[in-house]
């Protein structure tokens, strides 16, 4: 399987990971009630696919609202994302935060700060 489509929920993200297409996305809300049981399926899709892509690898994160369970899933994601970057490919995560949430900005910056990883910062309004 090489592309992995969720369709958001009241609770859960909208994700699309997609070889053919270069397409990697994760938004919306994520807060499921078990995050693990939510992103076991993300993870192992990436560390099942991620290695084939040739060339620059650029996931983007627009997540409006996560809570702290996503929080602990999506630095599993940029670990993952810092092996592969180990590993020769190139890697950026483009972090999308609201202008009027500077705590987005925050976390995003948080995050850069302890995962060995380029991130680039996109306002949206």
């Amino acid at each position: 399987m090489s592309k992995l489509t969720l369709q958001p929920t009241a609770s859960t993200p909208r994700v699309v990971f997609d070889l053919e297409q270069r397409q990697f996305e994760i938004s919306g809300r994520s807060m499921p009630e078990n995050s693990l049981k939510f992103y076991v399926q993300v993870l192992e899709w990436l560390q099942e696919h991620l290695e084939r892509v040739e060339g620059m690898i650029e996931l983007d994160i627009n997540l409006e609202y996560y809570n702290t369970g996503t929080y602990v899933r999506l630095m599993e994601i940029f670990n993952h994302l810092a092996e592969l970057k180990e590993n020769g490919k190139q890697v950026k995560i483009i972090w999308y935060y609201h202008d009027d949430d500077p705590d987005q900005l925050d976390d995003g910056k948080a995050f850069e700060e302890v995962v060995d990883v380029e991130f680039e910062f996109m306002s949206v309004s």
